[in-house]
């Protein structure tokens, strides 16, 4: 696996010894160091404010090609190789820089010296400034820009926004298109549920509620694959895409489903899911469980319209499966990395809804009925934490679903 997809503690002499090889020039993305620098927070600030980057040291760069030296000469090895670039990144920029950092490992060519590799993600929280500069990564070299200047910290700051702006439109309209393509299925199945509007409502069945899981690149600035990639990739999802359902559309791929986070509607295609070339895995399901619950009741004296019922378990299967799909996604041949992700979980129609929590046979809790028309829940996180464990990366958002409808 190449550099700028490996964990970082897993990087041996032999995946720098191969990407040496390969010989990739310096560059907006890449530097080498001979020894680290007493001005390495400059380049990690510079990388940081613009695409991210690897920093390896212990390697000479030609200084008429920009390309590595081989074999390499090593960097003098010290104790505290990793804490001292840990507390230069932390101490000197602000905010502070964490980047990834690989094991110090031993140089075979040269006894005494070692390598490093360092990567730095694009960062949500830039501008990052150094003694008063603001660094940008725009070739082989850090410009520095005087702090003073506010024109160009604003572009940053409003290029930041706009880009924010773009993700918050591309899961718009994704969430649009997904419900406008459910929105027969939902009413049919409200109306057999039983579920009905509110008196506040024009009289009539009310549709199924939906939910929805996201994984999108939290600055979505540039296509990460081609789209052919999505449209191939579409049977990385475990949902059970309905045949003949699969199609192109601007900027990605989408099909329709049947089968719904462990539950079957039989020929009913109540959900469905997309991939795009801005790195967005979305998926969307009619909440099924109110179908049985309303069934229960009907074996009951009761009279009243069954409320929607969302199971706790069955939300969180769905959403952890739409997130283990987008880390098979990212790690596709072909598809480059983003730097940080958003990852979100969302209800819809759920105004008066009951959750329930399946904790035994005989322990079922509910929770009470929420009092808004929709939920969401979101948590940026660094795309290769993501990576190495989409659970344990997301457990927030999952927490914050068990919370808000007090469980």
């Amino acid at each position: 696996m190449s550099l700028w997809h490996k964990p970082m503690e897993l990087v041996t002499f032999e995946d720098i010894e191969a990407f040496c090889q390969q010989g990739h020039a310096e560059g907006p993305r890449l530097d080498y160091k001979a020894e680290i620098p007493g001005k390495l927070h400059k380049v990690v600030a510079a990388f940081a404010n613009s695409l991210g980057g690897l920093i390896v040291f212990g390697i000479e760069a030609d200084k008429v090609t920009n390309k590595p030296a081989w074999p390499p000469k090593g960097m003098k090895k010290t104790p505290g190789i990793e804490e001292r670039i840990t507390a230069m990144c932390r101490d000197n920029i602000y905010p502070p820089v964490r980047p990834q950092i690989s094991p110090i490992i031993e140089n075979p060519h040269d006894a005494g010296t070692a390598l490093c590799v360092i990567r730095v993600d694009e960062s949500p929280e830039a501008p990052h400034a150094v003694d008063g500069y603001i660094y940008e990564r725009t070739g082989s070299q850090g410009d520095r820009f005087d702090h003073a200047k506010i024109d160009r910290i604003s572009y940053l700051l409003q290029r930041r926004g706009r880009i924010e702006e773009q993700r918050h439109d591309l899961v718009a309209r994704d969430l649009k298109r997904a419900a406008h393509q459910l929105a027969e299925i939902r009413l049919r199945l409200g109306e057999k549920a039983g579920l009905q509007r509110s008196p506040t409502e024009e009289p009539g069945p009310r549709g199924l509620p939906l939910r929805w899981a996201s994984v999108i690149p939290v600055y979505p600035w540039r296509d990460l694959c081609v789209p052919k990639s999505c449209y191939d990739s579409l049977n990385l999802f475990g949902f059970g895409i309905a045949p003949n359902s699969w199609q192109k559309v601007p900027g990605g791929a989408f099909a329709k489903k049947k089968k719904l986070a462990g539950i079957s509607t039989e020929s009913a295609e109540a959900g469905c899911c997309s991939l795009s070339t801005k790195g967005h895995v979305f998926a969307m399901e009619c909440i099924t469980e109110t179908l049985s619950y309303a069934d229960s009741r009907r074996n009951t004296s009761s009279v009243l319209p069954a409320h929607p019922s969302i199971r706790l378990d069955i939300t969180v299967q769905f959403a952890l499966e739409v997130f283990e799909t987008a880390a098979k996604f990212y790690n596709l041949p072909g598809v480059e990395l983003p730097g940080f992700i958003l990852v979100s979980i969302g209800l819809c129609d759920v105004l008066d809804a009951e959750m329930v929590q399946h904790l035994s046979d005989f322990d079922i809790r509910t929770g009470n009925k929420f009092l808004d028309e929709d939920f969401g829940s979101h948590v940026s996180v660094i795309v290769h934490e993501f990576l190495r464990d989409p659970a344990k990366a997301t457990e927030s958002v999952l927490q914050e679903l068990k919370f808000g409808f007090d469980l």
